[in-house]
């Protein structure tokens, strides 16, 4: 048969090859998805956490600075709000003597 005789042909494989290229560009696009997808619930997952933790440190109205605790000198391990303290800390000491 000579030189126009054709080979067998490899098309089958040549078909896999194609079909594959297009599998491995559909799991390329699925992993780039989950990265997106799991990339996003992180994010929402931190704000979320954000805003609990804002929430739980302060009373919801707004006056963060006036809420705050502290524990009160001298009184063995009691808790006193610090902007009383700190608007007069000689009278904080005056009471506090007196009180003994």
């Amino acid at each position: 048969m000579g030189g126009s005789e054709s080979k067998p042909s490899s098309d089958s494989s040549t078909d896999r090859e194609e079909g594959g290229g297009l599998y491995e560009s559909q799991k390329s696009a699925l992993k780039a998805s989950a990265i997106a997808v799991g990339t996003a619930a992180v994010a929402g997952a931190a704000l979320a956490w954000a805003a609990a933790s804002k929430d739980a440190s302060s009373s919801g109205d707004g006056d963060d600075g006036d809420n705050r605790m502290m524990k009160a000198p001298g009184r063995n391990g009691e808790y006193i709000r610090r902007r009383q303290f700190e608007d007069d800390p000689k009278k904080y000491f005056r009471n506090q003597r007196n009180k003994d």
